[in-house]
C-alpha cells in the first residue's frame, strides 16, 4: 500500500468521469465524501507533529530525513524504520513519540498543514456544479471541527455557502464505521446518495449498501489493518487526477 495520488491509474479517468456523469444526470442529491486519506493528505500534519517533538526532545537530527513518503500506513514504528531509525532508537522513544502524535493528530492544532489530494478540490467543485450537495462525513470528532472548517475553506473546497455540510463524531470513542453508518441512517437528512468517496473499504461498502445505484470511489491511499473485502461495485482510484 502506498500513496499514489499524484499518478493516474489505467482506469482512473473513466471512473472519475462516470462519477461526474452520474452527478450531472441526477442534478440533485448528495456526494458523501471522506476527508483523511481521501480529500485530504494528512501526512504533512503527521510530519509536522513528529518534527516538533524531535525539536523539543533534542532529536531533530535523528528525524532530519523523515518525509511524508515514509508515512504509508498507521504503524508508527514502521514509519520510523522506513526513515532509517534503528530499532533500539525506535523502542527508546516510541511511547513519547506516540503520545505526541496522538495529542497533535486528534486536535485542530496541526490541520493547517493538511493538503488537498491533487485534483480533489476541482473534482468536488464539479460535483457541486452538477447539482450535488457536498456532505463531508468524517471520523474526526467534534473537537476537531474548528480546524476542519478552516482547512476546507483554506484550500477551496465548497464550504460556507449554506449547502455544504460537515458531520463530525459527537463521541471520539465511537468507531468510525459505526459512526458513519449511524450518520447515514439517523443524522444526515434523507437525501439520495449519488456519489461517495472513502479510503476505508468498510465505509465504501456501507455507502453501496445504503445506495446500491450510487457511484462510490475507493481511494487506494491508506486504510486500517485487515480491511473488509471491497464491494465489487466499488470503483478503485488512486486519487482525483484525470
Amino acid at each position: 500500500m502506498a500513496w499514489r495520488t499524484h499518478s493516474r491509474g489505467p482506469t482512473q479517468r473513466a471512473r472519475l468521469t462516470e462519477a461526474l456523469r452520474r452527478a450531472e444526470a441526477a442534478g440533485q442529491g448528495m456526494a458523501v465524501l471522506d476527508l483523511d486519506g481521501c480529500l485530504f493528505d494528512n501526512r504533512p500534519r503527521q510530519l509536522g507533529i513528529l518534527r516538533a517533538w524531535a525539536a523539543a526532545a533534542g532529536e531533530s537530527e535523528a528525524l532530519a530525513s523523515l518525509s511524508i513518503g515514509h508515512f504509508q500506513d498507521w504503524d508508527l514504528r514502521a514509519t520510523l524504520a522506513r526513515a532509517g531509525r534503528p530499532k533500539p532508537w525506535i523502542e527508546a522513544h516510541y511511547e513519547a513519540l506516540r503520545a505526541a502524535w496522538w495529542r497533535g493528530f486528534f486536535s485542530s492544532d496541526w490541520m493547517h498543514l493538511d493538503e488537498p489530494a491533487p485534483g480533489a478540490v476541482a473534482f468536488v467543485r464539479r460535483l457541486t456544479q452538477a447539482g450535488l450537495r457536498p456532505v463531508y462525513l468524517t471520523g474526526r470528532d467534534d473537537s476537531m471541527r474548528p480546524g476542519t472548517e478552516r482547512a476546507l475553506a483554506r484550500v477551496g473546497f465548497p464550504w460556507g455557502d449554506g449547502r455544504a455540510a460537515l458531520y463530525t463524531k459527537p463521541d471520539a470513542a465511537e468507531a468510525d464505521h459505526h459512526w458513519k453508518a449511524r450518520a447515514l441512517a439517523e443524522v444526515i437528512p434523507p437525501e439520495r446518495l449519488v456519489v461517495g468517496a472513502d479510503n476505508e473499504p468498510a465505509n465504501v461498502n456501507l455507502f453501496l449498501a445504503h445506495s446500491p445505484d450510487a457511484v462510490v470511489l475507493w481511494l487506494d491511499t491508506d486504510h486500517s489493518p485487515s480491511p473488509a473485502p471491497l464491494h465489487p461495485a466499488a470503483l478503485a482510484v488512486r486519487g482525483f487526477l484525470y
